[in-house]
């Protein structure tokens, strides 16, 4: 076994750069075994951002959807009882809708946006309960 010709080591400031951009220094070795090389891995981190976007799209159309079913669900007034039943699924899964899409996305939210995004979620099922409830009367 050949002993390894040391490779150069990453400075300090190599260090912290990579740290700063939310990456980890990463070796290449040749057939042998032994490090020529290193990098600074960024796939992580690049993952990570594209996660968060892919959240905020999701929860930004679930919301949206699930806003306009059940408004469309409580003010479209069904003709016939069979309808009904359409009508209130369409309340029930615009709630839940609006549920997936926070509950995906809560962890990435930021923290003055939390208690305003439950807050409205609150108000909105407040106000499903009381409209139903005020048109059953």
């Amino acid at each position: 076994m050949a002993a390894c010709q040391s490779v150069a080591e990453p400075g300090q400031a190599e260090i912290d750069n990579c740290t700063k951009q939310r990456g980890y220094i990463e070796y290449s070795y040749n057939s042998s075994g032994c490090p020529v090389s290193f990098n600074c891995n960024l796939c992580n981190a690049l993952t990570e951002a594209a996660s968060k976007n892919h959240k905020l799209i999701g929860f930004i159309i679930t919301s949206i959807m699930g806003v306009s079913a059940v408004i469309s669900g409580i003010y479209l007034k069904p003709i016939k009882e069979v309808i009904e039943w359409f009508y209130s699924g369409l309340v029930i899964g615009g709630v839940i809708s609006i549920f997936i899409g926070t509950v995906s996305y809560f962890g990435d939210m930021g923290r003055f946006l939390k208690p305003f995004i439950l807050l409205l979620e609150i108000v909105l099922i407040v106000w499903i309960a009381a409209k139903t409830y005020s048109d059953k009367n």
